[in-house]
């Protein structure tokens, strides 16, 4: 269903080394996707989506991902029955 990105979960701290290591297809934001997201007054560009065709428990909004070298932030999740989609905002400084 999706191309194959290998994504590394590195939990709640960028720094962390990878938890686990994933598949996932990962694109950029388009058609009627939000290209930003508001948290507590502040808007963050969305930069990447990320399918995954499973529900990861690791990954929740606190999660940080390195995608291909980056480094991104979870921002939103939406869950369906049998597939995620994650919005997430790259990581300015790369640690």
């Amino acid at each position: 269903m999706f191309d194959d990105t290998v994504i590394q979960i590195l939990g709640s701290s960028p720094t962390n080394t990878a938890m686990k290591q994933i598949v996932g297809d990962v694109q950029e934001p388009q058609g009627q996707r939000t290209t930003y997201i508001e948290v507590e007054k502040l808007k963050f560009d969305i930069h990447k989506c990320l399918f995954i065709d499973y529900i990861e428990p690791l990954i929740d909004l606190s999660t940080f991902l390195k995608i291909e070298g980056f480094i991104y932030k979870v921002l939103k999740i939406k869950t369906y029955s049998d597939y995620m989609e994650i919005y997430l905002y790259k990581v300015r400084r790369q640690v």
